[in-house]
C-alpha cells in the first residue's frame, strides 16, 4: 500500500482509500502516483546489470585470443572495409599488407603495368604508390584505398591528387583475396569486365 497526494487538500492519502481522510474528497481527486526516486534507482540499476551481463557473456569471442596471421584457408575471401587492424586469417577484412599488394594489382591491371615495378611509398591506408615509365622516365602517382570489396584510387596531376574514382560513371574495380592470389577486375557500366590473377608473391 502506497501513500499518494489528496489533489484537493495536499494531505496524503493511501491508494486503497475510497476518500481522503482530510478533507473527505473522493478517489478521483488523489493524484497519480509519481515515479518515485526508488522505483528510477531500482530501473537503473537492472538495465546497468543487464549491460553488464551482454558485455561480459555476449562479445562473440573468447578472452585472450588474437588476430591469426598464417593463412587459415585457400578459400576465396572477398574483402570488406579497410580496418588496419584486421590481419589475412580473417573472412572479413584482408591485413594491411594485402591491401597494399591489392592495390598495386589493380594499378597493374587498369594501366597494363607489372605490378613489380609498382612501388608502395607507406604501410597504411590510403596507400601511395607509383611507377615510372621505362620509354620516357615519367613518374606516375596513385592513392589508392580498400572499400569493402572495391578498390577506390586516385591519380596525381601537377602534384595534386585529383577525386576519388568512385563515380557513378567510373569503373568498378572489384578484386577477390585468396591464400596465394587476388583476382582484381575493372568494369565499366554493363561492359564486359577486363579481369587479371595476380600472385601475392609478385606483388
Amino acid at each position: 500500500m502506497a501513500l499518494i497526494e489528496c489533489g484537493e487538500c495536499s494531505g496524503e492519502v493511501s491508494t486503497s482509500a475510497k476518500s481522503c481522510p482530510h478533507c473527505g474528497a473522493p478517489k478521483r481527486k488523489f493524484k497519480r502516483a509519481s515515479f518515485s526516486g526508488e522505483r528510477v534507482f531500482k530501473t537503473i540499476g537492472a538495465l546497468a546489470i543487464f549491460i553488464v551481463v551482454l558485455v561480459v557473456f555476449g562479445g562473440g569471442g573468447s578472452p585472450g585470443t588474437t588476430s591469426n596471421t598464417s593463412v587459415s584457408s585457400s578459400t576465396a575471401k572477398p574483402g570488406a572495409t579497410a580496418t588496419l587492424t584486421a590481419s589475412k586469417g580473417s573472412d572479413e577484412f584482408p591485413g594491411v599488407g594485402d591491401q597494399g599488394k591489392i592495390c598495386k594489382a589493380a594499378i597493374g591491371l587498369m594501366f597494363a603495368k607489372d605490378p613489380r615495378i609498382i612501388t608502395l611509398n607507406n604501410i597504411r591506408s590510403p596507400f601511395e604508390l607509383g611507377y615510372t615509365r621505362a620509354a620516357d622516365g615519367a613518374d606516375f602517382k596513385y592513392k589508392c584505398k580498400i572499400v569493402g570489396n572495391r578498390v577506390i584510387w586516385a591519380g596525381f596531376v601537377d602534384g595534386q591528387r585529383g577525386r576519388w574514382r568512385d563515380g557513378e560513371f567510373d569503373a568498378r574495380v572489384t578484386y577477390v583475396l585468396t591464400d596465394a592470389s587476388v583476382k582484381v577486375s575493372e568494369q565499366y557500366g554493363n561492359s564486359k569486365p577486363s579481369v587479371k590473377t595476380f600472385n601475392l608473391s609478385d606483388l
